[in-house]
């Protein structure tokens, strides 16, 4: 599945309606991350997931810190994850 940005727009409002905080940073030159942390949860706790995309194109499915989409993964130590296709 091709991901654009127009498709994460709308991917995140969809979420937002959920329990989900959602970060989006656009610091890294090449990419996008976008966490979805456990409603109040603070970006050191490790209650996050977080995609990463690239800012030109279109990505082959989502990339997810360790191909995991569970809750588990610290906001602030997302640059140092490897991303993934989801294998869980």
């Amino acid at each position: 599945m091709n991901e654009t940005i127009e498709t994460l727009s709308a991917q995140i409002m969809r979420d937002a309606n959920t329990e989900y905080d959602i970060i989006i940073d656009k610091t890294d030159t090449d990419n996008y991350y976008v966490g979805y942390g456990l409603a109040g949860a603070l970006i050191t706790d490790a209650k996050w997931k977080i995609k990463k995309m690239p800012k030109i194109g279109a990505i082959e499915g989502a990339r997810w810190a360790d191909g995991s989409t569970k809750m588990n993964k610290v906001w602030t130590q997302r640059a140092s994850y490897a991303y993934a296709a989801v294998t869980e």
